[in-house]
């Protein structure tokens, strides 16, 4: 039976990228999630992402295989969706995602740092 120091459920965005920076610090990690290595990625939304968070995490900016657009602000419409606001600034600076090719790379990435996958697990219990 593999033991493991973590086990991260999910390899979305947080699942891989906090596998992996668990992995360069030394822990034996195992990423779990229901699909298949060449399907993580695959999913409806979370495409935009602000350009802060690639900066918290230290993970410089998107490929040029992942970047759709760059966004530099948001249009805010009311409910009735005849006002709208357009509001612009650093703090409204990101990207919109090719999300497969995105969720690849952290998986790449998380698996170069030596992060075990495991698709579909079934757990039995806590020892």
């Amino acid at each position: 039976m593999e033991r493991f120091d973590l086990v991260v459920a999910g390899a979305g965005t947080a699942g891989s990228t906090a596998a992996a920076k668990a992995a360069k610090a030394g822990l034996k990690v195992c990423l779990v999630d229901a699909k298949a290595e060449e399907d993580i990625g695959r999913k409806i939304c979370g495409d935009a992402i602000g350009k802060h968070h690639f900066d918290n995490l230290g993970m410089g900016t998107p490929g040029p295989d992942e970047l759709e657009r760059v966004m530099q602000g948001v249009k805010i419409y009311s409910p009735d969706e005849k006002t709208a606001y357009v509001v612009r600034g650093e703090r409204m600076y990101g990207y919109i995602l090719n999300r497969h090719r995105f969720g690849q790379r952290l998986l790449k990435e998380a698996l170069g740092a030596g992060v075990f996958y495991m698709t579909e697990p079934k757990f039995w219990g806590l020892s």
